[in-house]
């Protein structure tokens, strides 16, 4: 079964949500399908990923637990390994979307567990293929949308996204600026959004001179990473500085074909790509050498001038660290979500449910489900079963919800479809326990 991108992601989200829940683990979803909901992305827009963020300490719990269900660490480049340390990638082979396991997010220089711990109070509920799960408030989660789209702003994706949420930020209520604003100080993002939200009157403070981490970030939020390499290099000695050389310029095969999935795995391919990369090098070299030397250059002053521990944030951007709470609490209160387009459920539902209790299903229904003999993708979720989704249409998903809500009895099923369907009782119920013979099989049902 070829799984649609939509699908998966969507079904992605409930899969992990289930597995936090069951391991009683705080997590927030962000980007991806929470964004659609919000109007922070546009209705047609299709994430490629699950994006989730935790606290650090329990990201290997989530990552174990889901190896359990068949998720493998996505095989990296040297590169990848060492500039992209603020997630990990998951894959199965049976779907086509990864899942990222977030423990920090790129323009939040505090503290990771300060960041999640802001974060996390301004969280709301909302519903993906019928599984409840957190994301971030609406301008939580249009500040983290907007520090996405300055990470690589010279990409013409992320500067439509910055354009777009300056226009968000902008038309924000005074009390969603008021709460935002002690967010941006409290994750530390006070550098990263300030020239972009000052000239909307936002009045974000920042330090007389950039900090270390804002000079690191302008380093890296270049289209390659030429930059973050240079740096590298400088701070190593002796025959590291020669090996990170090196892997700068020629990686190895292994680490080009990671880099790059569509390149043969053949010798005159890979020689061409060697090649071309060298040329791109020369090309690339001289101006990021100038943007590091300038930039070291103002870190330097400001070191010399302003003295900090190491580790210590900008000035305005700490703040009382408070405890996470070490399940979902009933009731937190949100902050008023601005569009009207976000789906945000009034009363969350209790965060834990006794883990396999069965009958935990998602389901995904492409738009629009109106027609019986359109399919759905369900997957089923606490008790076990199959790791992956499955492709019914819209008599086999009332089937499987009828033997689902009878605990498995075909009898009571039968008579349930009886109401449903006109068919003679004989035949439904030979078609129901075919039906529920086979999703024993496959897994799907127990």
């Amino acid at each position: 079964m070829t799984l649609p991108l939509a699908a998966a992601v969507s079904l992605g989200h409930a899969l992990v949500a289930d597995v936090a829940e069951e391991l009683h683990l705080p997590a927030l979803f962000i980007k991806g399908v929470v964004a659609v909901q919000q109007g922070l992305r546009a209705e047609d827009y299709v994430p490629g990923d699950v994006d989730v963020l935790c606290a650090a300490d329990r990201a290997p719990e989530l990552i174990d637990a889901l190896a359990a269900r068949g998720w493998r660490r996505r095989p990296e480049s040297s590169a990848h390994a060492r500039f992209v340390t603020h997630s990990t990638a998951l894959l199965h082979p049976d779907w086509p979307c990864d899942i990222d396991v977030h423990t920090r997010f790129p323009g939040f220089f505090a503290d990771p567990d300060v960041v999640f711990e802001a974060l996390w109070e301004h969280r709301e509920r909302h519903e993906v293929a019928g599984v409840e799960l957190w994301g971030p408030d609406y301008p939580a989660h249009a500040l983290i949308v907007l520090l996405h789209g300055l990470r690589t702003p010279t990409l013409a994706k992320n500067a439509g996204e910055v354009t777009s949420s300056t226009g968000r930020f902008a038309a924000m209520s005074d009390a969603e600026r008021t709460a935002t604003r002690d967010l941006i100080h409290r994750t530390g993002a006070s550098e990263v959004v300030a020239a972009e939200l000052n000239p909307l009157g936002w009045q974000i403070e920042v330090p007389a001179r950039p900090s270390a981490q804002f000079a690191r970030w302008k380093l890296n939020s270049g289209p390659t990473n030429t930059e973050g390499w240079l740096v590298a290099i400088a701070e190593a000695s002796g025959t590291t500085r020669l090996r990170l050389i090196y892997r700068a310029v020629l990686p190895s095969r292994e680490d080009l074909l990671i880099d790059y999935p569509g390149l043969p795995d053949a010798a005159l391919p890979t020689a061409r790509a060697y090649v071309q990369r060298l040329v791109r090098a020369a090309g690339l070299v001289p101006p990021a050498v100038r943007n590091v030397v300038r930039t070291q250059w103002a870190s330097r002053r400001t070191a010399i001038a302003d003295p900090q521990p190491p580790g210590a944030a900008a000035v305005g951007d700490t703040a009382p660290s408070s405890p996470a709470p070490s399940s979902p609490a009933p009731g937190t209160p949100a902050m008023p979500s601005s569009p009207a387009s976000t789906r945000v459920l009034e009363e969350p539902a209790p965060a834990d449910p006794a883990p396999g209790a069965g009958g935990r299903w998602a389901v995904y229904l492409p738009e629009p489900a109106h027609a019986v003999d359109d399919e759905a993708f369900v997957l089923r979720l606490s008790g076990g079963g199959s790791s992956s989704p499955m492709r019914l249409n819209g008599v086999g998903l009332a089937i499987l919800t009828l033997l689902d809500e009878t605990g498995g009895d075909v009898d009571r099923a039968v008579q349930e479809a009886a109401a449903m369907w006109p068919q003679p009782t004989d035949e439904l119920r030979t078609v129901i326990t075919g039906f529920q013979q086979e999703m024993t099989r496959l897994g799907v049902l127990q």
